[in-house]
């Protein structure tokens, strides 16, 4: 009976790691809130300067420490009122003061509701002159991406997913069945 119950102790780990491991996903992967698009989309020349922005995130965003500030071209940071929607916690609004043609740089940075964990990015909008033409200082800033990139900056410390904690728990896996094989073994010496 004894032996038995060792071998389920053995066991339960091993089919664990196996049931995680077909699905592909591990129970603790983080799910950063990155941008999925906006409105007006990332990277737009616009006729007309909007009145506001919409950002739409992957995740829920804690609102308290997300945020949205719009620089100029000449890195000068302009007022911008956000909110966010009460109905959808993965939007975020930004509204806009006035401004004329340019080209504008969106950062942004949200805290996860999901995961507790923060990240950040930037993209540009071009605001075209009235006969839709660029702006002069579209030229300086065509250097700089007017995409983000392929992934955001996080600044967590839970990581970037699951894998390291994966890793500690087969670790840990890989001792606990060791030691009962080691008792198992030792219990049958005795006998």
């Amino acid at each position: 009976m004894k032996e038995l119950l060792l071998r389920c102790a053995l066991a339960a780990p091993l089919a664990l790691m196996f049931v995680v491991g077909l699905s592909g996903r591990t129970p603790w992967a983080f799910s950063h809130s990155l941008l999925d698009h906006a409105d007006p989309p990332v990277g737009a020349q616009l006729k007309a300067a909007p009145a506001r922005l919409v950002l739409y995130f992957t995740g829920g965003v804690v609102q308290d420490s997300s945020w949205v500030p719009l620089k100029d071209a000449g890195d000068k940071g302009l007022p911008v009122t956000v909110s966010f929607d009460p109905s959808d916690v993965k939007v975020m609004y930004a509204d806009v003061p006035p401004i004329g043609p340019g080209v504008y740089t969106v950062k942004w940075q949200t805290l996860s509701a999901e995961d507790d964990d923060y990240a950040q990015d930037s993209y540009k909008l071009t605001v075209l002159k009235a006969d839709g033409s660029l702006p002069a200082d579209a030229a300086k800033s065509s250097t700089g991406s007017s995409a983000p990139s392929s992934s955001a900056q996080s600044s967590g410390t839970k990581g970037n997913n699951g894998v390291v904690l994966l890793a500690i728990f087969l670790a840990i896996a890989v001792v606990v069945t060791g030691a009962l094989g080691v008792a198992i073994r030792f219990n049958r010496s005795r006998l």
